[in-house]
């Protein structure tokens, strides 16, 4: 009975201390929501914009290639109107068809990338075993996107070339059977057929598969997740002041009430998060009743981290008005620290867009395991690696706001 009677009276302190601290936080709310709608405003921006150039279908390259084709063979005609079409180079390459001169007249003035010239009868010599070349011809300084296409064209003939060796293969083979000469065309015919049939149809060898630069999220899931730790961060900085330094009359009172140093930055910690997590659940909501309505499933665990996640963000904060000389300095720091983690980390731009180098410093990054913890939360793709150490970051750097007090002389028992 006697320890029930002491133990009540000091966690009741604790409860209060507690509750006044969320108070505090919460008088600060009307200026939060406006930090946090215009900064929001400006995210959506750039947000949209990011999300239509990432999923634009139209590729960042567009080399032109001046086409030199001999007007009655309708089978090279035909052959380029295919070319043209298919979706993997109608995304890098624009094909126009022109005569020799203006080609190489456009191709000097650096108007095309190259000249694809086709000879007349190249189809039909290619069918009857002729070794007629076609050509490429290049500038004298090729640039990068030539020098791509050149190499991806190299590799289309060595298999080309593949392709006409099974083809004398059996001709050879046919002859030495003792076969007729209409045995032969008859097996030449019926083989180039097979193999065009398996050049037009290419799903026979490959299997449509999307490849995204923001991984296993969507690019809309990617800005999400993005925006909200770039608004969270920013709007930490409007809330330096109840990471003040306390006087010593307030350290004194504190202590008389059994509240250490640990305690009272985790009271720190725990309002601003629990104010910031009421209005990211409010952001989180309304994401999923309009663009996310079948991407976000939220269940009371994935609720759980995304608040655990996000006293891991504001422990940083705490952690940088801990160890700055000024509320000014502290600011200064966390603005610049959040800039550059976005950037690093591919929050700004996908990854894979930044050098490996970049990538490799960015995975070290607490930023990064905060981004992925929220994606896991949102998504339902839940990483258990992720969540703990987005949530063991977020301990670290509150033992190192602890510390950093009692380094500085201004912690108390």
């Amino acid at each position: 009975m006697r320890f029930s009677e002491s133990w009540l009276p000091m966690n009741r302190k604790h409860f209060l201390f507690m509750t006044f601290q969320l108070k505090s936080v919460c008088r600060d709310l009307p200026r939060l929501l406006i930090c946090f709608a215009i900064i929001g405003l400006i995210i959506l921006v750039a947000g949209i914009c990011g999300n239509g150039i990432l999923n634009s279908k139209k590729g960042p390259l567009n080399i032109k290639v001046g086409t030199v084709t001999p007007d009655n063979d309708i089978r090279v005609q035909l052959g380029f109107a295919m070319i043209g079409s298919m979706e993997s180079l109608n995304d890098v390459c624009t094909f126009e068809k022109m005569d020799l001169d203006t080609a190489k007249d456009k191709l000097q003035k650096g108007e095309i990338a190259f000249i694809a010239y086709v000879p007349e009868n190249l189809v039909d010599d290619i069918m009857g075993g002729v070794n007629q070349p076609g050509y490429v011809i290049t500038p004298e300084n090729a640039n990068t996107e030539t020098l791509l296409f050149c190499s991806v064209l190299d590799a289309g003939c060595h298999t080309f070339s593949y392709v006409q060796a099974g083809v004398y293969a059996v001709e050879d083979f046919l002859v030495a059977q003792g076969c007729n000469k209409y045995q032969i065309k008859e097996a030449n015919e019926d083989i180039n057929a097979f193999y065009i049939k398996y050049a037009l149809n290419r799903s026979k060898f490959f299997t449509h598969q999307s490849v995204s630069a923001t991984g296993n999220t969507s690019v809309k899931g990617y800005y999400l997740v993005s925006g909200m730790l770039l608004l969270l961060m920013l709007c930490s900085l409007t809330l330096g002041r109840h990471f003040s330094k306390y006087s010593t009359e307030v350290l004194q009172g504190l202590r008389r009430c059994n509240i250490n140093t640990a305690y009272l930055k985790f009271t720190e910690m725990f309002g601003i998060s629990a104010v910031f997590f009421g209005i990211t659940t409010l952001i989180i909501i309304i994401g999923k009743l309009t663009i996310f309505r079948n991407s976000i499933h939220l269940n009371p665990l994935d609720l759980l981290w995304i608040f655990l996640i996000i006293m891991s963000l504001i422990s940083f904060i705490m952690f940088m008005n801990s160890i700055g000389k000024s509320r000014l300095a502290s600011t200064i720091m966390v603005f610049l620290l959040t800039t550059v983690m976005m950037y690093v980390c591919g929050r700004f731009i996908p990854s894979a867009y930044l050098p490996e180098s970049v990538q490799l410093i960015g995975n070290f990054l607490p930023l990064s395991w905060w981004a992925k913890g929220l994606e896991s939360a949102l998504f339902s793709n839940i990483s258990w690696v992720n969540l703990l150490l987005s949530v063991g970051i977020g301990i670290v750097f509150y033992g190192g706001s602890v510390l950093a007090e009692h380094i500085k002389g201004r912690a108390f028992a």
